[in-house]
């Protein structure tokens, strides 16, 4: 219980700390890479804030992105197929968009995957600013954001009763101590994290216990519940990851 317990606390305090900043894609490959969350080198204004009962998303933007933002709504048919074909081929996942942010090199888009296997995630479709142009052939990934992000959910399909139990637990912890989540719309706009609710989000990363099931779950989408949980190596599980 004690274990569960610190789970619950870091996952509330990170809703209070996460809002609308956050340190994701800017379109700049070298920049991407570098993980900082000092406050003045994130997308967050100090002298800003709204509840997290009424923030939606709406509003947020990326450093020099104003341009690209007007060019990708201009052809934001463009932008979203180029997004969805480039998940489909590389990760065989069907994605719904929520959110098309600029940044300075293009657009950030924010989806959501549609199927059994739920979670949040951003790409990079890159735009030649000078001629008003989507680069459809060149949408890019960070290195590894899409591999975890699916982790994420197939460690909670995998383990379904045992997520069910921790939501149950959170749920009635809103109901009986005024604790709140984030509304779905800003996980939606804004979230890109892997699997997410509105209370907590996990990251499985670098894990040799999820490795086979993520290889099956790249290898056959279909597979059942029990196909995956079957692949899953316990003895490799570390909690750190």
């Amino acid at each position: 219980m004690k274990r569960k317990r610190t789970f619950i606390a870091c996952g509330i305090s990170m809703l209070l700390i996460g809002g609308g900043c956050s340190n994701v894609d800017t379109g700049t490959k070298s920049e991407v890479q570098k993980y900082n969350t000092k406050q003045d080198e994130l997308n967050c204004p100090k002298d800003i804030y709204e509840s997290v009962l009424t923030y939606t998303g709406d509003g947020y933007d990326l450093p020099g992105g104003e341009e690209n933002e007007e060019i990708a709504k201009e052809h934001k048919d463009e932008v979203i197929k180029a997004t969805k074909d480039y998940l489909k081929k590389e990760y065989n996942t069907d994605v719904e968009v929520h959110n098309i942010v600029g940044n300075q090199n293009g657009v950030t888009v924010f989806y959501e995957s549609v199927g059994n296997i739920h979670f949040y995630s951003t790409a990079i479709v890159p735009i030649d600013t000078q001629n008003k142009k989507v680069l459809t052939d060149q949408v890019w990934t960070l290195e590894g954001r899409v591999e975890t992000a699916i982790k994420g959910p197939l460690y909670a399909y995998i383990m379904d009763n045992e997520f069910e139990v921790l939501d149950d637990l959170l749920e009635s912890l809103e109901k009986n101590n005024h604790i709140v989540g984030r509304l779905e719309e800003s996980l939606e706009n804004t979230g890109g994290n892997g699997y997410m609710t509105p209370y907590y989000f996990v990251v499985v990363s670098d894990d040799e216990a999820m490795t086979p099931v993520y290889n099956l779950y790249m290898k056959k989408p279909s597979a059942s519940r029990q196909e995956l949980a079957a692949e899953y190596l316990p003895s490799k599980f570390d909690p750190e990851k």
